[in-house]
């Protein structure tokens, strides 16, 4: 459908006196990219996702209007239901507020409402598609299709698997006591828990582009590895995820601007050693829990 240039400059009058550039300009822009493509994803074809968020944030410390904008009538409300359109996979909403300092509400919102929310609803109209056997579809057709499956489906599966593994900063379960099993075992394979960050440090400082880190156990013989993932790949098949870091923009860039191995040391402030001590001692069908199926699937 062609827009009119009316179309076009409506959204952008009112969001320009405000002082809430950011988050706009990041669903703005996604707003007008291809289904299942995100501004994190920029190459050449896009406008670079970082200049983006690098000018909202310029932009936001000009404050030219005192009273925040109403963003109610750029983006949806938060709807936890929203993932449910077409019956197939859920949503679980963190609260947005439980994480600061050491991430914003403003990041948890964007990050869930447009990012994760996105994933799960690309997902469910893949699967419908999938499912629809009156569709004629050749077999570079299917392939694409399976392809944005899953992308979508590690999506989903990373990202709920983040959720869980973070708790509000200060909270019994960010303590490394609250994991004492996990800890010996750190600790006998990197010779203590600080050594072990530093490893998992320069991993997740090491991803180009977009993807995840991992602290990870293989099945075959129960040694923990540090590893990486690109884009929304998950843990490979053979590994039982324990603890996984977002190292997509969109996890950090409005908070912590290029600064990454700051969001990575303000990390540790929040992980919930709890959760991940559980993953250490459960099998892998527990470890995913509804997610096993779908990851099953991929």
């Amino acid at each position: 459908m062609v827009r009119t240039v009316l179309d076009l400059l409506a959204p952008l009058v009112w969001p320009i006196l405000s002082k809430n550039w950011p988050i706009i300009l990041e669903g703005l822009v996604e707003d007008y990219l291809p289904s299942g493509v995100t501004t994190s994803r920029y190459g050449k074809r896009y406008l670079p996702y970082t200049f983006v968020l690098s000018l909202a944030s310029q932009l936001s410390s000009l404050r030219l209007f005192p009273k925040p904008l109403n963003l109610a009538r750029h983006f949806d409300a938060p709807n936890p239901e929203a993932s449910r359109e077409h019956g197939a996979i859920d949503v679980h909403r963190p609260p947005t507020t439980a994480l600061e300092p050491c991430i914003s509400e403003q990041i948890m919102t964007l990050h869930h409402d447009k990012h994760h929310v996105g994933y799960v609803n690309n997902l469910n109209a893949a699967l419908k598609t999938q499912a629809d056997k009156t569709s004629a579809r050749n077999e570079s057709q299917e392939a694409e299709l399976q392809a944005v499956v899953s992308f979508n489906a590690g999506g989903h599966i990373n990202h709920t698997l983040f959720w869980e593994s973070l708790a509000p900063p200060g909270s019994p379960q960010t303590k490394e006591s609250a994991s004492p099993k996990l800890q010996a075992a750190l600790t006998e394979k990197w010779g203590g828990v600080a050594a072990f960050k530093d490893e998992f440090k320069k991993v997740l400082l090491g991803i180009r582009g977009s993807g995840w880190g991992w602290l990870a156990c293989s099945q075959e013989n129960g040694d923990l590895h540090v590893m990486s993932s690109k884009d929304q790949e998950i843990v490979p098949k053979g590994y039982k995820p324990l603890l996984g870091i977002d190292m997509w923009e969109h996890a950090y860039y409005l908070q912590y601007l290029n600064n990454k191995a700051g969001y990575v040391e303000k990390i540790w402030e929040i992980v919930n050693w709890e959760t991940v001590e559980g993953r250490f001692s459960r099998g892998m069908e527990e470890v995913y829990g509804s997610l096993h199926d779908l990851k099953a699937s991929l």
